[in-house]
């Protein structure tokens, strides 16, 4: 089969959602209803294309000495739905550990808005599920922790979708309650298809908590 054609595309942000107060979904409106990805792909936002990072932009480039990279964000949506979606969260700079403060992820965290627009590239990716997963199990275990779920909140919301004959354990591991992504859809989930999602949160500083699931 031949490779697909990673293509450019002009989104409009119909709809931002904070999903913790250092993480924000993007839902975006491309006119197309026909989006070839597979849960699990990412797309990527290149920095130069905002004007407001144009000068924060040109001196990391300066003091690097190359051109800032596009930013890689997995999809958050599954293809059966009706928008595109990404879920960011902020990198932190932390001094003596980072050499420079993030460019991109803290405005479109915190300062994009409903009716923004930009240029996104996409989709690809290996972090995929095999065609003939139904074949090779009935159980399909996703350890993820912080932001990492976001593919596999693609991968699960698909499988149920397609009705797919496959249990789902999600252990998922954050510092707090206040650090979970997706808190409600997943709880949703579970009420939603009893027996086929089980969700363990694993919680390293949540006060007077063990770990547990559901």
């Amino acid at each position: 089969m031949a490779p697909k054609k990673i293509k450019k595309l002009e989104v409009m942000v119909a709809d931002v959602i904070r999903e913790t107060p250092d993480t924000s979904t993007l839902i975006f409106f491309t006119g197309n209803d026909t989006l070839d990805y597979k849960p699990g792909h990412f797309c990527t936002i290149a920095p130069q294309q905002f004007d407001a990072l144009a000068r924060w932009t040109a001196y990391l480039e300066d003091r690097k000495g190359r051109k800032e990279p596009p930013r890689a964000y997995s999809l958050a949506s599954a293809p059966h739905e009706k928008h595109l979606a990404i879920t960011v969260k902020e990198e932190r700079y932390v001094s003596g550990v980072t050499d420079h403060p993030p460019l991109l992820s803290p405005p479109l965290v915190y300062r994009t808005q409903p009716g923004s627009r930009m240029e996104i590239t996409g989709f690809t990716g290996p972090y995929v599920m095999p065609d003939d997963i139904e074949d090779r199990t009935d159980h399909v275990v996703h350890i993820c922790a912080g932001s990492g779920i976001v593919p596999n909140w693609s991968m699960l919301k698909h499988c149920l979708a397609a009705n797919m004959k496959l249990k789902h354990t999600l252990i998922y591991g954050n510092k707090t309650w206040q650090d979970v992504i997706y808190r409600k859809g997943l709880e949703d989930l579970e009420k939603a298809y009893p027996g086929k999602v089980k969700v363990v949160h694993a919680l390293s500083r949540e006060e007077g908590l063990e770990s547990n699931g559901g």
